[in-house]
């Protein structure tokens, strides 16, 4: 690959996490005023600390996408416990019931 390539290649690349950061940043449940912030900072950043900090924004924004997700996923799951728990107890309460019955038929038979 000659030089010219690689030189494009690295723009392209550069404007693609550019670009990936600012939707991230745009994305953030905070104040305008705290994105245009995190901008300023943004050229002053190493590269590692770029790729550290999109790292968390994704991470902000997975967590921000699927929290109502977690949440139902949380309210469906306490509903399956709670309706096995009351089958259960009726079962329980059930074959309590049919046991003292058996234990009477055996008494009843015994006299």
């Amino acid at each position: 690959m000659n030089t010219a390539q690689q030189i494009k290649d690295l723009q392209q690349a550069a404007q693609t996490f550019g670009q990936r950061l600012g939707f991230l940043i745009s994305a953030l449940n905070v104040a305008d005023e705290v994105k245009e912030a995190l901008l300023v900072l943004l050229p002053q950043m190493t590269e590692q600390q770029l790729w550290d900090f999109s790292e968390i924004l994704e991470q902000a924004y997975i967590n921000d996408k699927t929290i109502e997700f977690d949440q139902q996923l949380i309210a469906d799951l306490k509903s399956i416990v709670e309706s096995y728990d009351s089958q259960s107890v009726g079962l329980l309460n059930e074959t309590a019931d049919q046991l003292t019955a058996l234990l009477v038929k055996i008494k009843s038979s015994f006299k």
